[in-house]
C-alpha cells in the first residue's frame, strides 16, 4: 500500500510540475518580446472596444441638508421672510481606467524602435487600457445660503417683492491614478527591459509597481460666492373689454466670485493654478398677458383667446449683453379644454469656470470655449377636464435645441465636439388638480 501511494504521489507531482512548466512557457510567450508573426492574423483589423462599461451613469451620492425658513407679518400689506440653507454632497463617480489613447490616424503615445519589446524595428503608435488601475473622481461640496426679503401689495391688485441672498460653496475634486504623459513616454522610450513598458503583450504593459509609479492623484479645490438682489412688481395694467392686462416687471443684480486652486495638475500652465475671478451681471425682465376674447358665459373659466409677450435683457461685466424674447398663446374652445403653446429664445453665457479656468494642455490636444450657447425652446400642451372630475389631465410636448461650440486647434477634438446643435424632444402625460 505505501508503494502504491508513493507511485500516485509521484504521478501527481509530475503532472503538477508539467503544468507549471507549460504555464511558465505560455506566460513567457505572452509577456516576453513578441514577434511580428504573432500580429499577422489581426493585421489591418480594427479592434473595436468601448469604455461605457466603466462609467457610473448614476454615481453613488450622499446628500445631507438643513433648511430653516420663517416670515413675519409687519402689517397686513407688508411681510418679511428669510431662509437659511446648508447642504453637503458627497459624490463618487467611477470612470474608465487610465489609457494610452489611440484611434486610427492618431495615437497619443509612440513606441520607438529602441524599446526592447518593439518587434517592428520602427516607431509605432499604440493604445492601451490599464484595467488594473482604478480611476475615480470623488467630489465633496459644502454649500450655504442666507436669504432675506420682503413682500407686500399696494394700490389695487398690485404686488411687489424684493429679496437678497448670499451663498457660498466649497468643493474638492480628486482624480485618482491620473497618468503622467511624460512618465509614460519616458517608460516607452526606455531601453532597459526592467523599466521599459511593453504594450505589445496580451496583458498589462508593466508590473503593478511600474504602472503605479506613472500615475498621480490630481487634486483641485474650488470656492465660490454669489451675492444677489432681486425685485419685481406685478398687477393689472389696464382693463380691456376682454379682461385685465396682467404684467410683471423686475430686475436682478448679482456678483459672482470663483476661486480655484489646481494643487497637483502638471497639465496646467505655470502661474494659472491659483486664481480668483469675479463677474457682475444685471438683468431686466418683463412679461404681459393680454386677453383677446373673453369668455362672457363663464368668466371664471378664463379667456377664450389670450397671448403672452415677454422679454429679457442680460448684461455681463466681462461677456457682453443680450436681449431674448418669448411669445405664447392660449386657446380655450370649451370650459374643459385648454391648448397652450410657447416659443422662446434664450442663451447661456459661459460660467466663470468656463471663462477663466486654466486650459489643459495634453499631447496634441487643447480645448476651451468662451462662446455663448444660444437656445431655442418650443412648448405645446393640451389640458382637458370632464365635468364629473375634480382634477384635470394634460399631455405636453417640448422641443429644444442647444448650440454648443468648442474652440480647439486639434482636428480630432473639432471632429468629436465641433460646433454642433443638440436637439431634445420630450413628451409627458400628467394628471393634477388644476
Amino acid at each position: 500500500m505505501p508503494a502504491i501511494l508513493g507511485t500516485f504521489s509521484q504521478l501527481m507531482e509530475a503532472i503538477y510540475l508539467g503544468s507549471v512548466r507549460r504555464m511558465r512557457l505560455f506566460r513567457q510567450a505572452l509577456l516576453g518580446q513578441p514577434t511580428q508573426q504573432e500580429f499577422a492574423p489581426t493585421a489591418g483589423v480594427l479592434n473595436r472596444c468601448s469604455q461605457s462599461g466603466f462609467y457610473s451613469f448614476i454615481p453613488a451620492t450622499h446628500r445631507t441638508g438643513v433648511l430653516a425658513s420663517g416670515d413675519y407679518e409687519v402689517t397686513p400689506s407688508l411681510k418679511l421672510f428669510s431662509e437659511a440653507l446648508y447642504s453637503r454632497v458627497q459624490q463618487y463617480e467611477e470612470l474608465p481606467p487610465p489609457q494610452f489613447y489611440g484611434v486610427p490616424g492618431y495615437q497619443q503615445f509612440k513606441v520607438p524602435a529602441s524599446n526592447p519589446y518593439n518587434p517592428f524595428g520602427k516607431t509605432v503608435g499604440v493604445s492601451e487600457l490599464l484595467t488594473t488601475l482604478d480611476f475615480s473622481a470623488p467630489l465633496y461640496t459644502d454649500f450655504f445660503r442666507a436669504l432675506l426679503g420682503a413682500r407686500g401689495h399696494f394700490l389695487k391688485g398690485w404686488d411687489w417683492e424684493i429679496a437678497g441672498w448670499d451663498s457660498h460653496d466649497r468643493s474638492s475634486n480628486t482624480y485618482t491614478n491620473t497618468l503622467s504623459a511624460a512618465g509614460v513616454q519616458n517608460a516607452l522610450n526606455s531601453t532597459d527591459p526592467s523599466t521599459a513598458l511593453n504594450p505589445f503583450v496580451a496583458g498589462q504593459p508593466g508590473s503593478a509597481a511600474l504602472l503605479k509609479a506613472l500615475t498621480f492623484d490630481q487634486l483641485t479645490r474650488y470656492s465660490g460666492e454669489t451675492l444677489m438682489a432681486n425685485a419685481f412688481v406685478r398687477g393689472s395694467l389696464i382693463q380691456l373689454p376682454s379682461g385685465a392686462v396682467q404684467i410683471v416687471l423686475g430686475s436682478e443684480y448679482g456678483r459672482d466670485k470663483l476661486y480655484f486652486n489646481n494643487i497637483s495638475d502638471p497639465f496646467i500652465a505655470r502661474g494659472s493654478t491659483n486664481k480668483l475671478r469675479s463677474q457682475t451681471a444685471m438683468r431686466i425682465f418683463g412679461e404681459s398677458r393680454v386677453p383677446i376674447f373673453a369668455h362672457h358665459a363663464s368668466p371664471q373659466a378664463g379667456s377664450i383667446v389670450a397671448v403672452t409677450l415677454a422679454g429679457r435683457y442680460d448684461s455681463y461685466s466681462d461677456f457682453g449683453h443680450k436681449i431674448t424674447p418669448q411669445f405664447g398663446a392660449e386657446l380655450r374652445p370649451s370650459d374643459a379644454l385648454l391648448i397652450r403653446g410657447t416659443y422662446a429664445k434664450a442663451f447661456k453665457a459661459p460660467s466663470l469656470y468656463e471663462l477663466y479656468s486654466p486650459r489643459q494642455q495634453l499631447p496634441d490636444v487643447s480645448c476651451g470655449s468662451t462662446k455663448p450657447r444660444p437656445k431655442t425652446d418650443c412648448d405645446l400642451s393640451i389640458r382637458w377636464q370632464s365635468g364629473s372630475e375634480t382634477g384635470s389631465r394634460a399631455v405636453a410636448y417640448r422641443w429644444s435645441r442647444l448650440f454648443q461650440h468648442c474652440d480647439s486647434p486639434s482636428p480630432i477634438v473639432r471632429h468629436l465636439l465641433g460646433s454642433a446643435g443638440e436637439q431634445q424632444h420630450s413628451a409627458d402625460w400628467r394628471t393634477d388638480d388644476r
